[in-house]
């Protein structure tokens, strides 16, 4: 009995050593021996700087990568010192907080709104920050609050409806709609006869990364199974009324392109792939010249729809394993329902009915649907205010 409690104590005493070293040798390769840059602006996450051509601010901002593309070793060290325990969250959270504060920024932007980690410790330093809501959030994402996000931030919501529930917690935001969408202006040039499906596809490099997915309680197969059987619908219906179908990728590198092609068979399909647009202004125009654009819940489509462009919202992922969508369209809206541009039903009849009233009707009813009021809206006057927002001093309470 005995040898049996010390071999399991020895079997997870080897497990834990074998990770730190396996993780020792991931960040061996990826460390820095100089400082980050101190600076006026800092961009949080690698992901958010195109926050930095938004608001012209190259010349005053430093970014800090937080997917372990990069670690500075002195920092490493001296956040050894601030530790309150030896799990790796732990470190990483005390890495992050140090880097932070030597950098010493007026004020942190970032995109990421969904990670309670960096609301904390922007609790902990002494820096405004903005989050700016660039992707969707499912019902049942946590809501910042009090206890775990600081009083210098401020939440820009892509709805209404989320930026109540916000405020309601006790914590500054505004009802903003994209930051992209606003900072580049509508273009209604010439309009082309064509159908643009937007793919959420994600790659994963094994089988093993597969099996582990799970996300709203649904598998890898399952999640994406919408993505492809939508675009089976479109694909007919664009054949329907002789309309050309264009298919915007989700990535810009060659494996992840391979990977979804692959995935929704593209070859034999008739459809015009276009990859992951970097430049906004292009991918903008691009979108706003199409007829009908469609996809299960990106948050491009919220912003289409912000911006007057036809849009079709097929949110009823996980539908047909529960009989309600798990990422509706508005969080106020029932689960298992429909309107005039967006279902959280799947229902093939449903779906085609629907995209045929959008194909054959104008535009000229929709500010008269509730709805409208509520999603991502384009305002270009709130990116002033924001860029006025910028200016500010950093000992300001907001709302």
């Amino acid at each position: 009995m005995y040898l049996k409690k010390y071999k399991d104590k020895f079997i997870l005493l080897s497990f834990s050593l074998y990770k730190s070293l396996k993780l020792l040798l991931n960040i061996i390769p990826r460390l820095r021996f100089d400082l980050p840059k101190k600076n006026e602006y800092l961009i949080l996450d690698g992901n958010s700087k195109t926050l930095i051509s938004i608001f012209k601010i190259s010349e005053k901002s430093s970014i800090l990568k937080t997917r372990n593309e990069e670690f500075y070793f002195w920092i490493i060290l001296s956040s050894l010192s601030k530790l309150d325990s030896i799990k790796l969250s732990s470190l990483y959270k005390s890495y992050l907080s140090s880097c932070i504060s030597y950098i010493n920024p007026r004020l942190t932007l970032t995109y990421i709104h969904n990670n309670e980690l960096f609301w904390k410790i922007c609790k902990d330093i002494n820096s405004n920050i903005y989050i700016f809501q660039n992707g969707y959030c499912a019902p049942d994402e946590y809501i910042p609050n009090k206890s775990n996000t600081s009083k210098n931030t401020v939440f820009f919501t892509l709805t209404r409806e989320r930026s109540r529930k916000i405020i309601s917690n006790g914590v500054a935001s505004i009802p903003f709609g994209s930051i992209e969408s606003n900072s580049i202006s509508k273009t209604k040039l010439n309009p082309k006869n064509r159908i643009v499906f937007i793919s959420q596809f994600r790659y994963l490099s094994t089988k093993k990364k597969k099996s582990n997915f799970n996300l709203e309680n649904l598998s890898y197969d399952q999640f994406y199974s919408y993505d492809y059987d939508l675009l089976e619908i479109v694909d007919e219906f664009s054949k329907s009324f002789n309309l050309e179908l264009y298919f915007i990728g989700s990535s810009t590198q060659e494996k992840n392109i391979k990977s979804e092609k692959e995935f929704f068979k593209l070859k034999n399909l008739n459809i015009k792939y276009k990859k992951k647009f970097i430049d906004l202004k292009e991918k903008f125009e691009f979108l706003d010249n199409s007829h009908l654009v469609v996809g299960i819940d990106s948050a491009l489509l919220y912003e289409c729809l912000g911006r007057d462009i036809q849009t079709f919202i097929c949110s009823c992922r996980g539908y047909k394993e529960y009989n309600y969508s798990k990422r509706p369209f508005l969080d106020s809206v029932p689960n298992n329902t429909s309107g005039e541009f967006w279902t959280n039903k799947f229902d093939k009849d449903l779906i085609l009915t629907i995209l045929k009233k959008l194909h054959l009707n104008s535009q000229e009813n929709k500010s008269k649907s509730k709805y409208y009021s509520e999603v991502p809206y384009y305002n270009p006057i709130n990116l002033k205010m924001t860029e006025q927002l910028l200016k500010r001093t950093k000992n300001i309470r907001f709302l």
